[in-house]
């Protein structure tokens, strides 16, 4: 099998509007094509002109180079568009591709250092022979640039200085540091590095400041950099309010995030199972079981094989980091899906909600665990008047099971009707559904 890769697409063409089929390089083996190697160093590889009008176009894609017997033996060169966040699933997905091509070539002591990243630019000067010379010529090439700059426009150096002033004073500032580190932080771990290292990012002075940050971006013209400024902050403020609800300090908080991302990392398929991965750390993370439930209504890849699978190799690896607490866990949100696979959402967490005592009153009434749950949280509802006149009118072997039940019985205890009357007018009212089993629970006889 060969080590490179390439994806067959159609374009359009942006000149005549023509499409046209071609083939876009991602992965390069520069032993296995010195073809291709040498089309990355003239900057040609990924120029595609139109076959129609021969408009010479370019697409903006990522490249992984493997490069065997060289140091380092793999590059990576993000697409020139794209975000962190897109940039990191792109090196994910290559990097799992060459792994699997690879087979027994390939070696984890490679990417031990992590993955060599080289903007597109730089990819010449990075794979020439004499590299500090290539870049010493590119650094000539700067400093005409920047002469030639100056010929133009004397004053040009003095701005340049004065801004360059300006923006080493604003990065002296512990809170734009904070704030630099908050933007540049690509995964949930490194959210929660950034609140280890900047604690006063979680003040309420910091969250008006970047409330203030992000109104000014947007004053700006910036709408999507004040929406990833807010997105980012506000995730950050959740997960750590949830972990102190949950007792954990902060870290325990992030050594269990960071089993989780290992464990999505180390899934082969991460491109197909990032957004799924994603969901999974959110119904982790969630509050209260309530939120839980609406996000496994809201998500039904949860109940999904390929999400049983994936937690799997997530309890896999929090057991292997020996993590406190983080298997245990994940493999009981992991039992709560697969409950909910085999009777209902509305059932599975009504069990999980439920003590065993609630369990067993409800299998008693005759009643399902979701309806008793449904029936006890509208009782809690129940005006304290109402909940007494049932209980004495039970007491006394009345059956209530409507409003007009509960009428009748008062019409023979005007008493009790005074004291309903007294707290809230009873008549005529609706007898909401979910009292029907406690109500019918209130007729029975007194049970210990």
């Amino acid at each position: 099998m060969t080590h490179s890769v390439a994806q067959s697409t159609t374009l359009t063409c942006p000149a005549c509007r023509r499409p046209f089929p071609a083939e876009v390089w991602l992965i390069v083996d520069t032993a296995e094509r010195p073809d291709l190697l040498a089309r990355i160093q003239d900057g040609s590889l990924h120029a595609i002109p139109c076959p129609h009008c021969r408009h010479a176009g370019a697409v903006d894609a990522p490249l992984l180079l493997y490069r065997p017997g060289q140091t380092p033996p793999i590059l990576f060169s993000p697409a020139e568009r794209t975000s962190t966040e897109q940039d990191q699933e792109h090196a994910r997905g290559l990097l799992g591709l060459l792994h699997d091509r690879l087979g027994s070539e390939w070696q984890d002591t490679w990417l031990a250092q992590g993955l060599n990243a080289v903007p597109r630019q730089l990819l010449p000067t990075a794979l020439s022979g004499d590299p500090e010379a290539a870049l010493r010529e590119l650094q000539d090439d700067l400093q005409s640039e920047i002469e030639r700059l100056q010929r133009q426009d004397p004053t040009a150096n003095e701005r340049l200085q004065a801004a360059a002033r300006e923006a080493q004073e604003a990065m002296s500032n512990p809170f734009w540091a904070s704030l630099q580190a908050l933007l540049q932080a690509d995964s949930m771990a490194s959210l929660l590095h950034v609140a280890q290292d900047h604690p006063a990012l979680l003040t309420d002075e910091s969250a008006a400041r970047i409330a203030e940050a992000a109104a000014n971006a947007r004053r700006q013209g910036a709408e999507q950099a004040a929406n990833d400024l807010e997105q980012r902050y506000q995730l950050l403020r959740n997960t750590q309010r949830a972990a102190q609800e949950a007792g954990l300090s902060p870290e325990q908080t992030l050594a269990a995030t960071t089993v989780l991302e290992q464990g999505l990392h180390d899934t082969p398929d991460l491109a197909g199972v990032s957004a799924l991965g994603q969901t999974i750390q959110t119904f982790v993370n969630a509050r209260t079981w309530d939120d839980s439930q609406q996000i496994v209504e809201q998500h039904p890849e949860l109940l999904s094989d390929k999400a049983d699978v994936l937690f799997g190799q997530l309890i896999a690896a929090a057991q292997a980091s020996q993590v406190d607490g983080g298997a245990a866990e994940l493999e009981e949100h992991r039992d709560l899906l697969r409950r909910c696979r085999e009777v209902g959402i509305p059932r599975a967490f009504a069990e999980k909600v439920l003590p065993p005592e609630a369990l067993a009153e409800a299998e008693r009434l005759g009643l399902a665990p979701e309806e008793f749950l449904a029936a006890a949280r509208a009782a809690q509802d129940m005006p304290p008047a109402l909940r007494e006149v049932l209980a004495e009118l039970a007491a006394n072997g009345a059956e209530i099971h409507s409003a007009e039940d509960l009428e009748r019985a008062l019409a023979s205890r005007p008493d009790l009707q005074a004291k309903l009357e007294a707290a809230a007018p009873a008549r005529g009212a609706d007898m909401p559904s979910e009292l029907q089993p406690i109500l019918e629970q209130l007729s029975q006889p007194a049970h210990y």
